[in-house]
């Protein structure tokens, strides 16, 4: 915890043991004014509100943070926010909160989050959905990041990977006790196959030094697409090592 947030907290008890709450919420907006990233503020702010029966303030607080251009943990206080609406039994608000989180990130826990909310509330086709459009954001985001010219556009990749396989797990779940047939039948095509790979190490002049193994995954269903697919990963390893090569 930062020195200053130490000492806005340490004033905001004071005052809560006081029953000061007017206070409270000056200190508050004095911390949000020195440092306006921390989502550790926000949040508080608004569980103080919240707290306090004080659901319209509390609403507001979430809102102008989520609004922020820059926030130290942006996902920590978007989840706040949708878990307030959903405690309030407030559906569509959190819905729209969904819609709008997509719109800033492609991330697959937001997906599945997402379709996990509308499945427990018994829809399944919207979940189902979702589920659909998160498998189809994150294959376009693999193409992309294997089109990267950086260094780190293949280990992006591979993480990529790993989220879209988690999301269509969650989805096959789905599917298994809740869902069709037909349903388990259409996730069960897009479920990938485990492999293992070979890939150089490269030393700190751009030569080749050894080689390391490492686990891939293939989806059947992307075999159309594969052999661009594999000029894209050959391109973007060329230009690692002429990277280092100049470096």
């Amino acid at each position: 915890m930062a020195p200053k947030e130490k000492i806005f907290r340490g004033y905001i008890n004071v005052e809560l043991a006081l029953g000061e709450m007017d206070r409270c919420r000056r200190i508050f907006a004095k911390w949000i004014e020195t440092n306006p990233y921390s989502v550790t503020a926000w949040k508080e702010f608004a569980e103080m509100e919240a707290s306090l029966g004080e659901t319209s303030r509390a609403r507001a607080v979430l809102e102008l943070g989520v609004s922020q251009d820059e926030l130290d943990m942006p996902e920590l206080l978007w989840k706040t926010y949708i878990d307030f609406e959903i405690g309030e039994d407030n559906a569509d608000a959190a819905r729209k909160l969904y819609d709008r989180l997509l719109e800033k990130t492609r991330h697959g826990k937001v997906y599945q989050s997402y379709a996990q909310f509308e499945s427990t509330n018994g829809h399944v086709d919207k979940a189902r959905k979702i589920y659909r459009d998160g498998d189809r954001a994150l294959k376009s985001a693999v193409t992309e990041a294997f089109a990267g010219t950086d260094g780190e556009s293949e280990g992006l990749a591979i993480t990529l990977k790993q989220e879209r396989v988690n999301l269509l797990k969650a989805w096959k779940d789905l599917e298994t006790k809740a869902g069709s047939e037909e349903g388990l039948a259409e996730v069960e095509k897009k479920m990938p196959r485990k492999v293992k790979r070979k890939r150089p190490l490269l030393d700190e002049h751009g030569n080749t030094s050894g080689w390391e193994e490492y686990y891939d995954y293939v989806f059947e269903e992307d075999d159309g697409a594969a052999p661009h697919l594999k000029l894209l990963q050959a391109a973007q390893s060329w230009k690692k090592a002429m990277s280092a090569q100049q470096s």
